[in-house]
C-alpha cells in the first residue's frame, strides 16, 4: 500500500484498483439525508453486485461505510451465507475494526449503525482478493478523524476498478455519473505556445505511427515493440483539442448484433486510453521531469470511422488508431519529435537483427 497527497486530497491505492479517496478539508456536516436523521439509523446496507472490477464510485456515507465493513468483516461470516435483510451489526462487531468503526460513526453521530446484507436476486456478495483490507488503515486508533472524514466527507469516495481495463468518459456513483478526467478538462490550454498532431494504432503489432512537430515536419515510420506508446508516456502539460477514432468494433452473435452505437464504443476507447496514459503517474517514478499529465480541452472535437471490413478486436485491434492534435511547450514536443526518429532507427535495427536472425 503506497500513499500520496494529489490535488488537495489524501489517497491511498492498493496493488489493485480499488482506491479511497479522502477530501482534505474540515467536515463541517455528517452529509446525511432528513430522513436519516429523523429515523435515528444509519443503515449501511452491502453492495449486491459485490465489490470487484466494476468501475463504481461510493460518495454516500452509508455506502462507503457499507464498504468499510465488509473489508473489516470476520472471515466466517465471508465463508458462510450471511443472512438477509437483518441488522448483523452486532455480528460484525467480533472483528475489533469493525467494532471501532462502528463506535467511531455512532459517537460522532448520536445515529444507531445497522449493517445489511440486502434481498436482491441474483446478489453476490464479495470483495476482490487483490482489493481485501482496502481502507482498514483507516480503521485502526488515532485516525478517527480521517475516519470520518472518509465517511461523511462530501469530496471523499470509494473507488473500485481493474487494473486491465481503464473507465470511459464517465464512471458510475451513487450520486450520479461522474466524468472520469475531470480534473484533466480546462477551459483555455495551459501551454498554446506550439502545435502538434500524433497518429498511432492501439494495438502492439508492427504498425506506422506518425508525430507531426511544431514546425509541421512528419515523423512517420513503423516502430517496433510500442515504442509509439513510450513516447506518448512523455507528454506532459499539452492539451489535446481535436481527437479522431478509427475503430474496429467487436461484433458478437450469429447476427452481428453490435455491443453498441460505434461512435459511443469509439469515444470510449479514447478515453479509456487517455486515463490509461495519465493514470501512469501512479506507478512510473519520473524524478523532476514529473508525471504524464495530459489536458483535454473542455470543448474538444471529435469525430470516428468505423472499419467494416471484417470482424475487429475494439482496443486491441492493430487498426483501431487514435490521432490527436493539441498544443504544448516547443521543447517538449521538439524532444518528442527528437525520440520518435532515434526509436525509428532502433526500430530498424531491431528488425534487420530479427530478420538475420539463424
Amino acid at each position: 500500500m503506497k500513499s500520496q497527497i494529489r490535488d488537495a486530497v489524501f489517497e491511498t491505492n492498493s496493488s489493485s484498483s480499488h482506491s479511497v479517496t479522502v477530501a482534505a478539508e474540515e467536515m463541517r456536516d455528517f452529509n446525511l439525508d432528513k430522513e436519516t436523521i429523523r429515523e435515528g439509523v444509519l443503515k449501511a446496507q452491502v453492495f449486491p453486485d459485490g465489490y470487484g472490477w466494476q468501475w463504481i464510485r461510493f460518495y454516500k456515507p452509508e455506502n462507503v461505510l457499507a464498504y468499510l465493513l465488509y473489508q473489516a468483516m470476520p472471515m466466517e461470516m465471508r465463508r458462510d451465507d450471511p443472512a438477509v435483510g437483518v441488522d448483523l451489526a452486532e455480528k460484525v462487531k467480533e472483528s475489533p475494526r469493525a467494532r471501532h468503526i462502528i463506535e467511531t460513526v455512532e459517537k460522532a453521530t448520536g445515529l444507531r449503525v445497522e449493517y445489511v446484507f440486502p434481498e436482491v436476486e441474483g446478489s453476490h456478495f464479495y470483495v476482490d482478493h487483490e482489493s481485501g483490507g482496502n481502507g482498514m488503515e483507516f480503521a485502526s486508533a488515532g485516525r478517527e478523524d480521517e475516519l470520518l472524514r472518509l465517511i461523511f466527507g462530501r469530496n471523499s469516495y470509494i473507488e473500485m476498478g481493474n487494473d486491465n481495463s481503464q473507465a470511459g468518459e464517465y464512471i458510475q456513483s451513487d450520486i450520479g455519473d461522474i466524468l472520469s478526467c475531470q480534473e484533466k478538462m480546462l477551459d483555455e490550454p495551459i501551454d498554446g505556445e506550439a502545435s502538434f498532431e500524433a497518429d498511432f494504432s492501439l494495438g502492439w503489432g508492427e504498425t506506422e505511427s506518425e508525430l507531426v512537430d511544431a514546425d509541421g515536419v512528419s515523423h512517420k515510420g513503423v516502430l517496433s515493440m510500442g515504442w509509439m506508446h513510450s513516447i506518448l508516456h512523455d507528454l506532459r502539460g499539452v492539451t489535446l483539442t481535436d481527437v479522431h477514432v478509427a475503430y474496429a468494433p467487436d461484433r458478437f452473435g450469429s447476427l452481428g448484433r453490435m455491443r453498441g452505437a460505434v461512435a459511443d464504443q469509439a469515444r470510449e476507447t479514447f478515453f479509456r486510453w487517455l486515463n490509461g496514459k495519465n493514470k501512469v503517474e501512479e506507478y512510473r517514478d519520473y524524478g523532476d521531469e514529473g508525471p504524464t499529465d495530459i489536458r483535454l480541452l473542455r470543448d474538444f472535437k471529435f469525430g470516428y470511422t468505423e472499419i467494416v471490413t471484417e470482424r475487429g478486436r475494439g482496443d486491441y485491434d492493430d487498426r483501431t488508431r487514435i490521432t490527436l492534435k493539441g498544443v504544448g511547450s516547443r521543447a517538449l514536443i521538439c524532444k518528442l519529435a527528437s525520440d520518435f526518429d532515434d526509436l525509428l532507427v532502433q526500430s530498424e535495427e531491431y528488425r534487420s537483427r530479427e530478420k538475420n536472425r539463424p
